[in-house]
């Protein structure tokens, strides 16, 4: 075999090799944008285990969730509403870390505002809006927190509403 038949068989594997990696990166990507569809959280799901821990010995039940199936971007988010018992205000106010919405430190106002205008889009009616958790109603419990400069990156966030026993996660991070 001559050196030029060698190269014309190198490059037409090469072009078949980048052919079907270009065939497949369009495959996946077009099946995660038509299967970006709401999944349930499970009751298995960390977020969800954490937060029934979190209330202790009370009982909790999940009543609404939204966790997109995920984003081609690497953007994430889930959210789920727990009813909770077993703990009442004053002694979810003397948890650590936990601030009464109106008396957020700056840091925190910017991730609740973050969190709940980005779930706000129509597919959480359910979740509280910043307005809403900015008032003495409201519990908020920072799980994490990323900051780039003053703005949030990622933040995951437990609110308590314990007027009717309602706590909300909320995980985005983009």
């Amino acid at each position: 075999m001559s050196f030029k038949g060698f190269i014309k068989n190198a490059l037409m594997v090469w072009g078949a090799f980048s052919l079907a990696g270009i065939v497949i990166f369009f495959a996946v990507t077009f099946y995660q944008i038509g299967t970006s569809d709401n999944r349930r959280i499970s009751d298995d799901d960390p977020a969800y285990r954490f937060v029934t821990e979190w209330f202790g010995s009370g009982n909790t039940e999940m009543i609404d969730s939204h966790s997109p199936t995920g984003s081609w971007a690497g953007d994430s988010e889930k959210a789920f509403s727990v009813r909770f018992s077993g703990m009442d205000e004053t002694r979810i106010a003397q948890i650590a870390g936990v601030m009464r919405g109106d008396r957020l430190t700056p840091a925190l106002d910017s991730a609740v505002e973050f969190v709940s205008d980005f779930l706000d889009y129509g597919q959480t009616p359910w979740f509280p809006t910043y307005e809403d958790v900015i008032s003495d109603k409201y519990y908020v419990y920072p799980m994490r927190l990323e900051l780039l400069g003053a703005y949030p990156d990622s933040a995951q966030l437990l609110l308590i509403r314990p007027i009717d026993n309602m706590a909300f996660y909320g995980y985005i991070k983009i």
